[in-house]
């Protein structure tokens, strides 16, 4: 590994008023082999800036320490050029919250409670039962099929089927236009 690619692979951000310019500071990492974005993106691996960029919190370095990424100084940059090889960037980190890695999620133990599938489950159940019960009860005694006198000879097909008690059980439309060649319906039960 040479000084021209020693920081192959990184993408490195820059926050801050560095010792140099920024067109300067983004020369120097093009030609150790860096990438350099110009905002924070998901790419980034490195963050470089200075102490009092930190102490300000700016919104490259608290998206950088949120996702764990290292926030180093212009040493960083120095040192890897002075050994040809990207140095490791434990001596040169600007935030300690950086140096644990990405925040990991721990999930705690509970206890159990009926999950979603359970639950649905458990209706399912119940509603097959009830369907069930209905259907019984549908056999014994068969719906009667209703169809008012407005509908007759219009162009529209209406059923509505009620059952011994006069409850409605189903109602459906229907829709056919010859001219235009459609054919819509709509049924609904209860």
């Amino acid at each position: 590994m040479t000084k021209a690619d020693c920081l192959v692979g990184t993408v490195i951000c820059i926050s801050g008023a560095l010792s140099v310019s920024k067109s300067e500071m983004t020369a120097t990492l093009k030609g150790a082999g860096a990438t350099v974005a110009g905002s924070f993106t998901a790419k980034v691996t490195h963050v470089l800036s200075t102490p009092e960029d930190v102490a300000k919190g700016t919104a490259k370095v608290t998206s950088a320490i949120a996702k764990g990424l290292p926030v180093v100084g212009e040493s960083f940059v120095t040192a890897s050029l002075k050994a040809g090889k990207k140095v490791s960037e434990k001596s040169h980190l600007l935030s300690a919250t950086a140096t644990a890695g990405p925040k990991k999620t721990i999930a705690k133990k509970t206890k159990a409670k009926p999950t979603a599938k359970k639950k649905a489950g458990a209706k399912k159940k119940k509603a097959a039962a009830s369907a069930a019960a209905t259907a019984d009860a549908a056999e014994q005694q068969e719906p009667t099929v209703v169809v008012p006198a407005a509908a007759v000879g219009s162009g529209d097909d209406i059923t509505v089927c009620v059952d011994a008690a006069g409850e409605y059980l189903e109602a459906q439309l229907s829709q056919i236009e010859v001219k235009s060649n459609t054919d819509k319906f709509y049924t609904t039960q209860v």
